[in-house]
């Protein structure tokens, strides 16, 4: 934040404000359900202000956000054509360019994954999501501190008839990948 912005706002801020850090590594998604138990009667609190951070990008309380990274520099090369009644392949360096763009593939991709974590049950979600990744090996930036919010979601709504559901509204990659050699890093808010 810049002095000036800073300044600017500073007198609407209270000077009270407690930062709790939470880092969320790579657990299971028992855990994510557990650490989401915990959490979610700070997540009800509207005194509470949760910022996720995901590689770089820093989202304010009730927004979501997800990085996918695709190409051979990250080790995720995964290409399915959705016409096709085959299976799914990993595109190697020797592949050649599939008929079906690589960058649409992607989208799909990416799209099926913000599909399942947009499903009205939170519970129904976080079970889709972790079958979508155990049969795509998706290396998506976010997936577990999504999974702990989620389970924030599902013990909320185990004590409340309010309906939650995450919802995406952009989605955007860095760059269309028309070979195996190229890479992108997208992102969905």
């Amino acid at each position: 934040m810049c002095s000036k912005t800073g300044q600017h706002y500073s007198g609407h801020i209270s000077q009270d404000i407690t930062i709790v850090p939470i880092l969320v590594g790579s657990i299971s998604a028992v855990d994510e359900r557990a650490y989401g138990a915990i959490l979610a009667p700070y997540l009800a609190d509207r005194q509470n202000l949760f910022v996720i951070s995901i590689k770089g990008y820093r989202l304010l309380a009730d927004t979501v956000g997800i990085l996918f990274t695709r190409g051979t520099r990250f080790s995720y090369t995964h290409y399915h054509d959705p016409g096709s009644s085959g299976a799914a392949e990993r595109l190697g360096p020797h592949t050649s360019t599939p008929q079906y763009p690589i960058h649409k593939s992607i989208e799909c991709l990416d799209k099926e994954a913000l599909e399942a974590i947009s499903i009205q049950d939170p519970s129904h979600a976080h079970e889709t999501l972790i079958a979508y990744l155990k049969r795509t090996k998706n290396t998506i930036c976010g997936r577990h501190p999504i999974g702990v919010l989620l389970g924030c979601m599902i013990k909320l709504q185990e004590s409340s008839s309010i309906s939650q559901q995450l919802q995406f509204v952009r989605y955007e990659q860095s760059s269309q990948c028309m070979t195996v050699k190229d890479s992108s890093r997208d992102a969905a808010t």
